[in-house]
């Protein structure tokens, strides 16, 4: 018979398939993570959390140093999670900042709540 323990870490093993599927990362679950692109890496980081089946996912700059190809699945994978999870994203990227329900804008110390559209463009 099974111990407590055992069971417990079949199941996060389920949980962790599982999100690998619906990111469709399947193909990469058995690689390396030094073999993967940044863009997988980054995939694959997010099915690890959700594996935990988390209330709350905490994204720090989730589209950082991507190409657009990976932003862009990054960016599809946030509007898919925001049904299903209370998403938190810390980000520079004004684009990123734009697909939220709610946005806080930390800036000369102040924070301050505003509407999704309100999102400043980013500055040169």
């Amino acid at each position: 018979m099974a111990t407590r323990q055992q069971l417990a870490a079949h199941c996060r093993i389920l949980q962790q398939a599982y999100a690998f599927k619906i990111l469709h990362l399947e193909s990469v679950a058995d690689q390396p993570v030094r073999q993967l692109s940044v863009g997988q890496r980054q995939l694959v980081s997010i099915a690890r959390a959700l594996a935990g089946q988390p209330d709350v996912v905490l994204l720090d700059e989730p589209a950082s140093a991507l190409d657009p190809i990976s932003t862009q699945a990054i960016e599809d994978l946030m509007d898919e999670l925001k049904h299903n999870y209370t998403l938190v994203i810390v980000t520079h990227d004004s684009s990123v900042a734009r697909r939220a329900q709610r946005t806080a804008i930390m800036q000369n110390g102040l924070l301050t709540i505003r509407d999704p559209t309100a999102v400043p463009q980013a500055t040169a």
